[in-house]
């Protein structure tokens, strides 16, 4: 930590001077010269609406009628905030007509709200961050941007959120501005937990897959391996081996039927003539087409198994498409609340151009859902009607070759027995060998037709086991990063300690007058504020709430000077209507001149709004009069 007793060059931002331009021409000016002003002024004379128009103008996504309400939108043209960041001037401007509501035009250049969030950042030389979108990283589902407007949402207390960090603000967005604010944000979102929780999902996720692969290729492989009288595998390796095993047997088989064909032809050379010589040959060829012919039955049977897996899958996508198609129909008659264009509220009563925004004068694209859902549904019909054809040949094939197969069989039976009468005086002790040799190695052939396609199922299963060996050693990587990582705690502890000891200096100026309770104390493991043993927000009436966010405006005050270059002090603060809040207006008054003498100290800027006469201390601020008109 290197805090710094003295400021050199100011870091954050300040607000120099807002003009507001109206749609006649005419120029409003707001000069911001002093560290601490004050916009005084009755109620109804714009002090909300100036603070508002500002925070609009720092890259706010909501058009101008949500932030600054619909008779400002239609009056002004066009707001120009001169701003000094880090010692350099910059002009924003946003232009109120149609077409560049939804840009911020930063020193000439135009940018959108994303953009202007990452200039505003980089030129505050804040690190640009995500943030998992849950207090618990276990539970995030995503990461989101740590956006300058959530940060700017800490400085700007409007009129909702002095009970509240920061109006509708989830918690696990305030504590990450807060870390930011520390300087500790880089450390505490490297995002190496939530990539570690991620890689460990993945890897669960693939180790399932795996294991139904390996489960469904069991099944299918076992079940094939069975039927054609082949022992159990359990992968490519044991294939592998099988394979090598029916090779050698079918070369064995070969042998063998050479010796007995040649021992056969040197008896059949000796017989008488009369013998047909041609029904050996005729019988071999019967016995190859054999062959041919159960290698054609086991290929149509694994064909059609695979016609009826994709006809099943083309049957679940068109439900699913059925479905989509209802739930677009559902919402058909949902009528238009937002712009899909500019993001903007549209009235109800409002004339609307067909094909245009009224509001922003955009053409707005119809749904496509529906049609395209629509076409995809008629593509999977015709999928799968030529699914049901393809299946439907398939059938006629298979049966057309099992019918060709046992014609085959009946042939060979038949050749064989001829061959046996013709031959009995001869070749009576060779045929019923070679018989035997032949069935062999058709059995042999069909089983070595069908090792591939086994393999083929085994190769999923080898894909979903690298998938997972993959999944492993990225988490593996992800936790040795997370082991590497130096450990925070301690200057975690010490910068929390520092704000929190920030924090107790101011409440103590109300001890025993508005503030009756125990040290604020901010915990560096989760970042909640306690309040003696009970976290704030459960310990805090509503106004020691208020006096609670005076003193967390003071810390951020002091941010620059407490903890040196790596904190993000904002070096803003705007407050709108401290009085109005249930505290007595003289603990306002000193709550306020604490804050402006912090300004003073820390070379800040406070701008306050009130209705109250500016007396006493006050009197020192930079006062703006507002002028007596209703702007809401």
């Amino acid at each position: 930590m290197s805090a710094r007793a003295s400021i050199d060059v100011p870091e954050g931002l300040r607000v120099l001077r807002l003009v507001l331009v109206t749609n006649n021409g005419e120029i409003e000016e707001f000069s911001f010269t002093s560290s601490h002003t004050i916009l005084y002024g009755p109620p109804n004379s714009s002090k909300t609406t100036t603070l508002k128009i500002i925070h609009y103008v720092l890259g706010s996504t909501k058009g101008p009628q949500h932030r600054v309400g619909s008779s400002i939108a239609e009056k002004y043209a066009e707001f120009r905030l001169t701003v000094r960041i880090r010692g350099n001037i910059h002009e924003i401007v946003r232009r109120l007509e149609h077409g560049s509501i939804g840009r911020v035009e930063v020193d000439g250049s135009l940018l959108s709200p994303e953009e202007f969030s990452t200039w505003a950042l980089s030129r505050l030389d804040w690190p640009v961050l995500t943030i998992p979108m849950a207090q618990n990283v276990q539970m995030a589902s995503k990461l989101i941007p740590l956006t300058f407007r959530a940060l700017l949402r800490h400085v700007h207390r409007n009129e909702e959120s002095w009970t509240s960090f920061a109006n509708k603000e989830e918690e696990y967005l305030r504590r990450a501005v807060t870390t930011y604010f520390l300087g500790l944000a880089p450390e505490r979102y490297n995002n190496v937990e939530y990539a570690i929780v991620e890689a460990d999902r993945q890897l669960i996720a693939r180790r399932i897959v795996a294991a139904q692969a390996r489960e469904t290729a069991d099944a299918a492989a076992g079940a094939v391996l069975r039927q054609l009288g082949l022992p159990p595998a359990e992968g490519a390796e044991d294939l592998d081996q099988a394979r090598q095993h029916l090779l050698a047997a079918l070369a064995e088989i070969e042998g063998a039927r050479r010796d007995i064909t040649e021992r056969g032809a040197e008896a059949g050379a000796a017989t008488a003539a009369g013998h047909d010589s041609n029904l050996g040959e005729q019988y071999k060829a019967v016995a190859e087409a054999e062959t041919r012919a159960a290698q054609a039955v086991a290929g149509l049977e694994s064909v059609l198994e695979e016609h009826r897996h994709s006809l099943a899958e083309a049957v679940l996508d068109q439900d699913r498409l059925d479905r989509l198609i209802s739930a677009v129909d559902v919402f058909d008659e949902t009528p238009v609340r937002v712009c899909p264009a500019c993001a903007q509220t549209v009235s109800r009563r409002a004339r609307q151009e067909s094909g245009e925004c009224y509001v922003c004068s955009q053409p707005v694209s119809p749904d496509q859902r529906k049609r395209r859902a629509q076409i995809e549904k008629r593509a999977l019909a015709s999928e799968i009607l030529d699914l049901n054809d393809a299946i439907s040949d398939a059938l006629v094939d298979l049966e057309n070759e099992s019918s060709r197969l046992s014609h085959l069989g009946q042939k060979r039976a038949e050749l064989a027995g001829r061959l046996n009468n013709e031959r009995a005086s001869v070749l009576a002790p060779f045929v019923a060998a070679l018989e035997e040799l032949a069935a062999r190695q058709a059995r042999v052939e069909v089983q070595l037709a069908s090792l591939p396609a086994v393999r083929a199922i085994y190769k999923e299963v080898e894909v979903a086991v690298a998938a997972v060996e993959d999944a492993e050693a990225v988490l593996d990587d992800l936790l040795q990063q997370a082991r590497d990582l130096p450990d925070p705690r301690r200057e975690i502890a010490d910068r929390c300690t520092v704000f929190a000891g920030r924090m107790n200096e101011f409440l103590r100026n109300f001890s025993g007058n508005g503030w009756g309770h125990d040290y604020v104390v901010l915990n560096g493991d989760d970042m909640t504020f306690f309040v003696g043993s009970r976290p704030w927000d459960q310990q805090l009436g509503a106004e020691a709430r208020v006096l609670f966010f005076f003193a967390y405006s003071y810390a951020i005050l002091y941010l620059q000077l407490d903890l040196g270059d790596r904190a993000c002090p904002p070096g803003l603060l705007l407050l709108d209507n401290p009085y109005q809040h249930g505290l007595p207006d003289a603990r306002v008054e000193v709550a306020l001149r604490l804050l402006f003498d912090a300004a003073l100290e820390t070379r800040t800027q406070v701008v306050s709004t009130q209705a109250k006469p500016v007396r006493g201390a006050m009197k020192a601020a930079h006062v703006i009069r507002m002028p007596r008109e209703y702007l809401k």
